[in-house]
């Protein structure tokens, strides 16, 4: 499968004008465990820099295949190179693929393409998710993955290769 445009709305592009950027050294370091990132405060700060690559450059293969990646090393270290402005909006310039894969199967876009605070997918990205959710199984529902004891403890059995 080639590349999809799956998660190209899924972190909305904003505009980084230079009279807004932050001009604090300061670095703002934040960790947000992957169970907290969906209520997390941040989320609502969180751009795509506009003078990045679309987000679409992933196959649906490396999609799943990330997810798998997190699913089975909880210690994944997830990395963002971002710019801040004096709004605390925050743009992200290295990451906009992992962190919208993350946030795209948080909110259970893979699950269900019907989720009602996701993107109008259109036909070619409904066809991508359910693929995603065929090939992923129950690791595409991260919610269970969360409340199901007994599925978290057999998750790598259920892996597909």
């Amino acid at each position: 499968m080639g590349s999809t445009r799956l998660l190209t709305n899924i972190i909305q592009r904003k505009v980084m004008l230079p009279e807004e950027m932050s001009p604090s050294m300061q670095r703002d370091n934040f960790e947000v465990t992957l169970t907290d990132f969906e209520k997390h405060p941040i989320i609502k700060c969180l751009f795509k820099a506009d003078n990045q690559r679309s987000t679409e450059c992933w196959s649906v293969q490396e999609i799943a295949n990330f997810i798998e990646d997190c699913t089975e090393d909880q210690n994944i270290n997830l990395c963002i190179l971002y710019w801040k402005d004096i709004h605390s909006n925050i743009y992200i310039i290295d990451g906009a693929h992992r962190l919208s894969c993350i946030y795209a199967w948080i909110n259970r876009y893979f699950a269900d393409e019907q989720v009602p605070q996701a993107p109008n997918f259109n036909d070619q990205q409904k066809q991508d998710i359910r693929y995603l959710r065929n090939y992923l199984g129950d690791l595409a529902d991260f919610q269970k993955i969360c409340t199901d004891a007994e599925f978290a403890e057999k998750k790598i059995e259920i892996r597909r290769y």
